[in-house]
């Protein structure tokens, strides 16, 4: 059995196009291709930093959100405030057949972002100028 994919990498000063998108590595775009399947990424905020987000693909997202609704230590308000919250800046993040990925709205930058392989996801950092 062979190893899935992975991003690996810091990819510092993508620039941001005027429709606020990105170009992703080649080899980010390769895995995104082959192995999300040009699926929709899906862009959620990490809750230790407003200005990166943590892009996953789908099943990885809807995993991510089941350990959520399985904390015993959550309450149900809490819960719901945790999921309303992260659904509020999370977004899903389009890849175009050019490689670009539209940025989140919510993700304000300079100009400039970083892109970091986290292995089976990766991740967007607005570059403070």
């Amino acid at each position: 059995m062979s190893n899935p994919p992975r991003f690996e990498g810091v990819y510092r000063d993508r620039h941001v196009d005027p429709k606020n998108r990105i170009y992703l590595p080649a080899e980010f775009m390769r895995i995104v291709r082959e192995t999300y399947a040009n699926n929709l990424v899906y862009c959620l905020i990490d809750s230790t930093n407003t200005q990166r987000y943590n892009c996953y693909d789908s099943k990885k997202a809807e995993e991510i959100l089941a350990s959520l609704r399985d904390r015993p230590t959550f309450s149900d308000k809490k819960l719901s405030e945790s999921l309303r919250t992260i659904g509020a800046v999370s977004e899903h993040g389009v890849v175009d057949s050019k490689g670009r990925l539209a940025l989140p709205k919510h993700l304000s930058h300079s100009g400039l972002v970083t892109v970091i392989g986290a292995h089976d996801y990766f991740i967007l950092e607005s570059q403070q100028s």
